[in-house]
């Protein structure tokens, strides 16, 4: 964010719009995320003909994808399409050559417990003691695909949220407790998710075969009858969701062809009426236990 690196005296917008630097990588001190300046360093290119990247080094938890839970490809898909349509030139990659910076099939943990993969001996890293720190060939081709936006628009995206916030990004928008309706809950409330693809083109043409939402939500089965959830200001009905779990026990909610429009998108996920939830109980002067969580939002544009 150039607001936040401004309040830490770092004003790296001049820095682009005066040609201070050649090469900028738009990016963030906690991985890959949606919420990013690259338009706007695009804009100040304009003068400089400064290159602009987007990229990191991993990604944020997202929900299982394609085989993988940790470091899905379809997450940086996202990210690297919509830095392309708005004007970058490419894509950055920072620590690639750690194995739990890459698609893994289970969240990253003790290297004992990592499942050995298939590899070809392309690449050895510098920490190449596990299986898992090479470069296979499904690594080699995201990296292929990451440099090529034409078969992004091809492949499966998942456009999601970050949940930390380290010095110098945009807020988080999650976790949040949900909101009552009935107490000043409004469409101000929403998640918002960029996305820069002709939707609706796509899914005309067969280039994209259908959307899916995908909500992680805890302490919610109780309420599940009161939450309000409307995308682009549809509403999406969440007691017909079907559900997908990781191997660490996390659920999400998931939701077929919900609105997804190109451009700005938002999720309104709320509680219906004025009163508490049922099982929650105030401890203390905290929220106490048994409130809706949510904790992720997902809009995914399946390809294949």
């Amino acid at each position: 964010s150039f607001y936040a690196c401004l309040e830490l005296g770092l004003d790296a917008e001049t820095w682009i719009r005066e040609g201070i630097v050649d090469i900028i990588a738009i990016s963030s001190g906690g991985g890959w995320r949606s919420e990013n300046d690259v338009s706007r360093a695009v804009a100040a290119a304009k003068t400089s003909g400064t290159l602009v990247y987007v990229g990191s080094g991993g990604t944020y938890p997202a929900s299982p994808l394609n085989g993988c839970e940790n470091g899905q490809p379809a997450v940086r898909r996202a990210i690297a399409l919509n830095a392309y349509q708005q004007g970058a030139a490419g894509v950055h990659l920072f620590n690639h050559d750690y194995g739990n910076h890459r698609a893994m099939p289970v969240a990253p943990g003790d290297e004992s417990d990592m499942p050995e993969r298939e590899y070809p001996p392309i690449y050895q890293n510098r920490m190449g003691a596990y299986a898992s720190d090479r470069f296979t060939h499904k690594d080699l081709q995201t990296m292929r695909d990451l440099g090529d936006p034409e078969r992004l628009k091809r492949l499966d995206r998942c456009y999601h949220l970050a949940s930390r916030s380290p010095l110098g990004d945009y807020e988080p928008q999650l976790p949040r407790k949900l909101c009552l309706i009935g107490r000043g809950a409004s469409t101000e409330n929403a998640l918002r998710l960029q996305v820069e693809d002709d939707v609706e083109g796509g899914l005309a043409d067969g280039r994209i075969v259908k959307t899916e939402l995908r909500l992680h939500l805890t302490e919610h089965e109780k309420s599940l009858a009161r939450i309000i959830c409307h995308v682009n200001d549809q509403p999406v009905d969440l007691t017909a969701a079907s559900t997908i779990a990781s191997s660490q026990g996390e659920e999400w909610l998931v939701v077929d062809n919900p609105p997804v429009r190109q451009g700005m998108n938002t999720v309104l996920v709320v509680l219906e009426g004025t009163e508490s939830p049922d099982g929650w109980e105030l401890q203390g002067s905290g929220v106490g236990e048994g409130w809706p969580t949510l904790h992720q939002c997902e809009l995914l544009l399946r390809c294949e």
